[in-house]
């Protein structure tokens, strides 16, 4: 019996595991409001939940939804993450059926994100908070208009994006504190954004990072709380 040598054993095992093609999972279509979604997900048309007092839809821990090109209309939260982290790839819209700038500052918010998030090439409009992350919210390619806050993170980053009509603050990073005495101020990092239309650009405690955008105005957050002053308090825009 001849044996093989180990040049030609190692192009036999390249050839057998080249031949070998992975078994992935098509995504899941996404149907129905007020479903909970994990693993892969994919929108194959519009969805209209704005009869709907929730999310429209959840998302588990490790979840991702592709938009599909569609819209997702809603009255309350249009996607929440419940937790962990999740990820939301457009392009596709998430709605809500009508502006209301006096709506519940808590319950009326286009992504709503509980721990981490990761947000690409999706619009949100008609929110009180069109994207808000309660842990790091990473934003690429998303346009916010019509809300009365664009995006809220902690900490956020916000890469090739559009904020219009915003009627506060187009880019929030926040602080938090466990006890009530020591705070951490989460930083922001803004790049390559457009900004119009907008009462404040920029907004956050920390010096934020911002870089090849438009903004015109931004806001030096203080606690305890002061009003804005206008301008661009933290003098980053061009």
């Amino acid at each position: 019996m001849r044996r093989m040598t180990w040049p030609a054993l190692l192009l036999a095992t390249t050839m057998v595991a080249s031949a070998v093609t992975p078994c992935v999972a098509d995504p899941t279509p996404v149907f129905g409001c007020g479903v909970s979604i994990r693993g892969r997900n994919v929108l194959t048309a519009d969805m209209d939940c704005s009869s709907l007092n929730g999310p429209a839809i959840l998302m588990e821990n490790g979840a991702s939804l592709d938009l599909g090109g569609f819209t997702v209309t809603a009255n309350t939260i249009g996607i929440r993450c419940l937790e962990g982290k999740c990820k939301i790839e457009g392009p596709g819209t998430i709605r809500r059926f009508e502006f209301d700038p006096g709506g519940d500052t808590f319950n009326n918010h286009g992504i709503q994100a509980y721990v981490r998030a990761r947000i690409r090439n999706v619009t949100v409009e008609n929110w009180v908070r069109g994207v808000f992350g309660l842990g790091p919210t990473d934003l690429r390619g998303v346009t916010a208009t019509n809300c009365v806050y664009g995006a809220m993170g902690g900490p956020l980053k916000v890469v090739d994006s559009t904020f219009t009509n915003i009627q506060q603050a187009a880019v929030y990073a926040y602080e938090g504190t466990k006890e009530g005495v020591h705070y951490t101020f989460y930083p922001l990092k803004v790049r390559r954004c457009q900004f119009s239309g907008n009462l404040i650009d920029v907004a956050a405690y920390r010096h934020p990072a911002v870089g090849d955008s438009n903004c015109t105005t931004s806001y030096l957050l203080t606690v305890p709380f002061r009003p804005y002053g206008g301008g661009d308090e933290w003098n980053v825009c061009p």
